[in-house]
Order: structure tokens, then sequence, then C-alpha cells
């Protein structure tokens, strides 16, 4: 009897062993395939960082030519403090997109900032130069007196273009920024052959002429100068400004010079400073005649950049 208890007791364990070896087959399986969620939810999520790297640049990026398209308008609009602060939150959001150093050079060149040069040279490692860029490389490098790199750009835009008549405008500023008068005259005929019809080219040649360490080409230009200034034209009053600039001016051509400037119908602030030193010259203690051309100008337009102009003149 107690055998048989005993066989029986042993036939009831065994069926225990295998049921506890099962539970503990289950919960291995079940272990290994919560492992196995959780390897597949962070390879999810490695990916999607990997996805979202590229698409979160693009926004990036996006945002940066929005805020390009602001600086320009700002920029157009005057606005050139809030311009310089807009292109520079686009700068650190893309500093490789050439549309965002394009708008940098442009905004830097308005400003007349030192680094503008610096900055249209960082355009130009980034993507190619149009025309339009070359152009306003070469004005920065002339305002900042770099003319090495200005004649690196006119040379390219020859190149690109041989027969454009900017470059020429261009290439003669540069040649008489550095005092090159013969040079500058010389392309200045050249271009006024090419278009002996266009008013800027003979006065181009004229302001040339008149600073030329020649008597008889100064005498060339002041008389094609006297010409401007004492008809009504788009260059008369850089004409009148040029030779009242120059000096050594008559009593004669002082009297001529106020009367073209009293025959002016849309005078300005400035043309009214200018007549009234034309009228210092001509009578010094007529106060009273020099008080109304000066505040004349001011009461018919009522601005106030006219009447600070006017002030700062009488200071």
């Amino acid at each position: 009897m107690s055998g048989s208890l005993h066989q029986l007791d042993s036939n009831q364990a065994r069926p225990r062993r295998r049921i506890t070896r099962y539970k503990a087959d289950s919960e291995m399986t079940f272990s290994n395939r919560k492992f196995k969620h959780i390897g597949l939810i962070l390879l999810a999520f490695l990916g999607l960082g990997f996805v979202a790297r590229p698409g979160y640049q693009q926004l990036k990026e996006w945002r940066a030519v929005r805020l390009v398209r602001q600086a320009n308008v700002l920029l157009l609009a005057g606005e050139l403090s809030e311009a310089i602060k807009t292109i520079r939150i686009a700068l650190k959001l893309a500093p490789q997109q050439p549309e965002v150093l394009r708008c940098l050079a442009q905004v830097g060149s308005a400003a007349k900032v030192p680094q503008a040069v610096s900055y249209w040279k960082m355009l130009a490692q980034a993507s190619s130069l149009t025309l339009e860029d070359h152009h306003q490389f070469v004005n920065a490098a002339l305002e900042s007196g770099q003319f090495q790199i200005a004649e690196e750009q006119l040379l390219a835009l020859k190149k690109l273009d041989p027969g454009n008549r900017e470059t020429r405008v261009q290439t003669r500023r540069s040649l008489e920024l550095q005092n090159r008068f013969d040079e500058a005259i010389l392309l200045a005929r050249e271009s006024l052959a090419l278009a002996p019809a266009e008013p800027g080219s003979h006065f181009s040649l004229a302001t040339l002429l008149s600073r030329s360490v020649e008597p008889t080409n100064q005498a060339a230009g002041r008389a094609i100068l006297w010409q401007f200034s004492t008809s009504t034209n788009a260059y008369q009053m850089a004409a009148i400004d040029f030779l009242m600039d120059r000096g050594g001016l008559t009593l004669s051509e002082c009297a001529t010079l106020a009367e073209a400037l009293g025959k002016r119908t849309q005078a300005s602030a400035a043309d009214g400073l200018r007549l009234a030193e034309l009228h210092l010259q001509l009578a010094p203690t007529n106060l009273l005649r020099i008080a109304e051309i000066l505040t004349e100008p001011v009461r018919q337009q009522s601005s106030l950049f006219d009447t600070l102009l006017v002030a700062d003149w009488l200071q």
C-alpha cells in the first residue's frame, strides 16, 4: 500500500514539474517578446530621428528664406536697422544658404559696413555670382577703397558681358577714385562715342576733364558744365554743385548761377542753400534777402529734413 501511495504521489508530482517548467518557459517567452518590442520601439525612434533631421534642416532653411524676404522689404523701405536684425537671424538658421548670404551682402553694402566686401566673398564661395552680384560687389569694394578686389570683379564682368554699360561706368569710377584721370578720360570718350545722345556721358566726361591737370582739358570740361548748369535738365544741379565746389567763381559767374537757380520751378532746401551761398558772394550785407531765400523752400514743402538742413547751415 505504501508502495502504491508512493508511486501515486510520484505520478502526481510529475505533472506539477511539467506545469512549472511550462510556466517558466512562458515567462521567458513573454520576457523575450517584451525585449523585442522595446528594441523595435527604440529602432523606430532612432529611425524617426534620422528622418526628422533633414526635415528639421529644411524647416530652418524655409524659415531663413522667409526672413530674407522680410529683410529685402525692410531694405527697400529704408528701415536699415530692422533689415540688419532680420538678416542676422536668418544667417543663424542657414549660414550657407546663398539667398541668405546674398541678402546679408546687400544689407551690408547699404549700411556701408567694412565687412560688406567679406560678405560678398562668402557668397562667391557658396554660389556662382550673377551679373548683378558682380556689380554690387564692385560697388562695395570701391566704397571701401579696395581697388584690387574691384579690378578682379570688373575683369570677371568684362568676360561675362563685354559690352555692359554699367561695367564701363564702374571701371571709369574706379580709375577716377584712384586719380588715374588720363585713363578715365579715355574711357569716358569711348563711352561718349558709343552713346553720343546720352547726357550722362557728356556730364561724366566734363567732370573728368575739369579735374585734369591739363589746362586745355579743364577749360573744355568747364565749358560743358556751364551748358548743363544754365539749362533745365537732369544734371543741372549736379553741374552747379560741381562748379561751386571747385571754387574760383567770379562775381559774374556767381550771378549767372544765381539766375539759373532762381528759375528752377521745384526748388528744394538744398537749392536754397546754394542760392544763399551765391548771394553771400554777390551781396553779403543783404541779410534779409538771404533769409528769404533760405526759408522759402521750407515754407513751401514743410519737410523736417529741409528744416534741419537749413538749421544746420545757419549754425
